[in-house]
């Protein structure tokens, strides 16, 4: 029900990031309702700000907040304890840490048994800014520290970026709390001593789940404001006019002149047995190309939709085709459409190469889309999905889902939207962009080719239907006519094609230069390189400059160390180029090779710190032999080790070269394993870092794990002092990351 501001004990207003935000203070004995505690850990006002909202908007659901600051706790947690559902709003410090208030909290939880909040289910909000390279680790630190004293998560931890707005995860964030809350508060009113896991719906039910009205028809919902058009389209029979891709419009981070590269030869790095296939792809850029691409940059393709899904879009909003001229309403901003071709342009082609099919439409977009339905079940539900009464459907089935708007029209097939409605609505098809892991010098006039690599990662779709991703599935198609007998190349001038289909033969790309991810020209300097997976790509071309740059002559040699940290499952199923690594070790090139296995079955990890043990137990056997040796560290005492030859030792300098593997860890953990020669690398010899790969798990990780090293090592004080020297590095071009999500 609506609450008057009279029935209110006291109302106030405040500006959170220029969002206003009603906050309603109620003593919690006031509400009736389901209780549950609400905490909140605040730095300048802002997540008490926003815990004390949800106290307020708790009334309206029936629900009874005890709102408390994380520092009224004492040591003994013994309330705490008692607890059954827990929602915490905590914001982070510019330097990575939890408020102030909260740190004595975070203390106790640090010194609690393993178990101490077993049977306790949260919810967290966390509040940052990634301005800083920190962004909501304040909430990532406690909530670590909940997960390892037994705590189960609830709902989606939220994190909410004040750079662009604490407002846009916020507000959603609240709106699907309130059934979240509610499913965890009945579960433990059964009292049936098991924590529920809320699992992502999949096939059938999740159909249903989207196309099911889940309120009554009396209830009131509030829906996102309508905008006027801007987008008209105007069909005509006059024939289009041919367009570059996107009609020529600018492309993000584009370095050089769209060109047509040859795909010339493929192959699969993982085992058949691994659980997700790696590839790898040959391209050779065109003969007149001035592209001189350099370690650490990447290439974007221009990957179009798939002529099935347009075909099938087309036929469910009825349209056939034909040619058509886009024009936007006077006076209205063109930002936003430059990527629509301004002449006659081919329906198809347009809903091909110009719109994202498969992005994840926004509430406004399913709000006007319900306009469009003449049956009144699909209208009544596309205004649920798009109001705020129906946030946790939202988040469920098309966040959640990854739900297009492909799918939405397919599950709603009586809404059948104009081209115009999806020319305004629909996001622009975006390129895709893979780092280049080789390196070979430019030789004049003639064709220089480039490699990349990429991993599957293949999702189910709201039936429960396996998809690739957009641009891996359309690459993945070349590669495999190009592991058949014939040559892909003789294919593509044999072929006879219409010339709208010709593209498809051809791979257009573009230079993306990457410069805040430079390697250093000068061999001196040490390098410390972190790349799991597909991650180790722009490292390998650097290996390949570096290795080719040793064979100039130079007056003295004081060649910098190279580690290598990287990582995958298994050792013998998805090991990516682990012959070439070996010959970069062999040569020199290579220092040290770290390689971590985080989920192979033949080995177990050791407790002890297992380098410290190999180098004590086999310094004798590597002084003076001019071999490098290849440790592998298994359960117990079982160790097993593999002599390699290695000519140019005495290049490296006083660090010897090894191939360390290490099974059950991740490359973070094989850093504090190696902390001491970090440490020396980062203190003495000025090392510069470079951090490519996850950045939500991986990269944060990597960063914990220098913080942890920092201080171990005695370099810094304190968890603070670390951070500082981190950011220190950052703006001296010493740590660098290429991270995405």
């Amino acid at each position: 029900r609506l609450i008057s501001k009279s029935e209110l004990p006291s109302f106030r207003r405040c500006h959170v990031n220029s969002c206003e935000m009603r906050l309603e203070g109620l003593p919690a004995g006031d509400i009736g309702g389901d209780r549950f505690l609400l905490l909140y850990a605040s730095q300048t006002g802002q997540a008490e700000a926003i815990a004390r909202r949800i106290q307020g908007m708790s009334l309206g659901h029936n629900l009874k907040p005890d709102l408390r600051c994380v520092s009224s706790f004492d040591d003994s947690f013994k309330d705490l304890q008692t607890e059954t559902c827990i929602v915490v709003i905590v914001s982070t410090t510019d330097d990575g840490l939890v408020p102030e208030k909260a740190r004595r909290f975070l203390r106790s939880l640090r010194k609690a048994p393993d178990i101490f909040l077993s049977g306790i289910r949260y919810a967290i909000l966390g509040l940052g800014d990634t301005n800083y390279s920190n962004f909501c680790n304040g909430s990532r630190i406690l909530e670590a520290r909940f997960e390892a004293l037994g705590a189960e998560r609830f709902y989606e931890t939220g994190y909410a970026d004040d750079a662009v707005g604490l407002e846009l995860v916020v507000e959603p964030w609240i709106e699907g709390l309130w059934q979240a809350l509610r499913d965890c508060l009945r579960s433990a009113m059964a009292a049936t001593g098991k924590s529920q896991h809320i699992e992502r719906p999949l096939g059938a039910p999740a159909v249903e789940g989207l196309t099911k009205c889940c309120l009554p028809s009396s209830v009131e919902l509030t829906l996102p404001q309508r905008k006027e058009p801007t987008v008209m389209v105007e069909f005509t029979e006059e024939p289009p006019v041919e367009h570059t891709w996107q009609g020529g419009s600018s492309l993000p981070f584009q370095d050089s002149d769209v060109v047509e590269a040859t795909l010339i030869s493929a192959r699969i790095l993982t085992s058949s047995d691994a659980v997700r296939e790696t590839w790898e792809l040959t391209f050779q850029l065109p003969s007149k190309a001035k592209i001189d691409f350099k370690p650490g940059d990447s290439f974007g393709f221009l990957c179009p939709n798939r002529n099935s899904d347009v075909q099938e879009l087309m036929a469910q909003i009825g349209c056939t085709g034909g040619t058509c001229s886009i024009s936007l309403s006077p006076g209205k901003p063109s930002k936003g459409f430059e990527h629509l071709p301004k002449n006659l342009c081919d329906v198809k082609w347009l809903l091909k190469t110009c719109c994202d099919l498969r992005g994840v439409p926004k509430k406004v977009f399913l709000r006007v889309l319900a306009d469009h339905a003449s049956d009144e079940k699909d209208r009544r539900r596309l205004l649920e999905l798009s109001s705020r009464e129906g946030a946790k459907d939202y988040a469920n089935f098309v966040l959640e889902s990854r739900t297009s708007i492909f799918s939405i029209l397919t599950a709603f097939p009586s809404c059948k939207p104009s081209v115009a409605l999806l020319l305004e609505h629909l996001p622009r098809l975006m390129p895709r962009y893979y780092s280049v892991c080789n390196w070979e010098p430019a030789q004049g006039q003639s064709s220089r080719n480039f490699k990349i690599i990429y991993k599957m990662c293949p999702f189910s779709t709201l039936k429960g239907i396996k998809e690739q991703g957009l641009c891996t599935g359309w690459l993945t198609s070349l590669a495999k006519d190009v592991t058949n007998s014939k040559s892909l190349v003789k294919k593509m001038e044999n072929l006879k094609l219409a010339q709208s289909e010709q593209w498809q033969c051809a791979i257009p790309v573009y230079l993306r230069q990457n410069i805040s991810f430079r390697f250093p020209e000068s061999l001196d300097i040490p390098i410390i390189m972190i790349g799991p997976g597909s991650g180790v790509a722009p490292f390998l071309s650097y290996l390949q400059w570096r290795q080719e740059a040793m064979k100039a002559p130079r007056p003295e040699r004081h060649d910098g160390e190279t580690w290598l940290f990287t990582g995958c499952r298994h050792r013998h199923l998805d090991f990516l180029y682990e012959a070439e690594l070996e010959l970069l070790v062999r040569d020199g090139t290579l220092s040290n090779l770290v390689v971590a296995f985080s989920r192979d079955p033949e080995f177990k990890e050791r407790k002890e710190d297992p380098r410290t043990t190999l180098m004590s137990e086999h310094s004798s056997d590597l002084q003076g032999s001019g071999k490098c040796a290849m440790e592998m560290v298994s359960s117990g005492a079982e160790q097993a080790k593999l002599d390699i030859d290695c000519s140019l030792q005495s290049a490296i300098g006083d660090s010897k070269p090894n191939v360390w593997l290490h099974a059950g860890r991740y490359v973070q953990d094989c850093l504090r394993t190696c902390s001491s020669d970090v440490a020396r690398l980062l203190r003495k010899q000025g090392a510069q870092v470079y951090v490519c790969g996850d950045a939500r798990g991986m990269a944060t990780g990597v960063r914990d794990a220098l913080v942890d090293i920092l201080v171990r090592e005695g370099d810094a004080a304190s968890v603070a002092d670390a951070l500082t020297s981190l950011k220190a590095m950052q703006k001296q071009g010493r740590y660098l990351q290429d991270v995405w999500t």
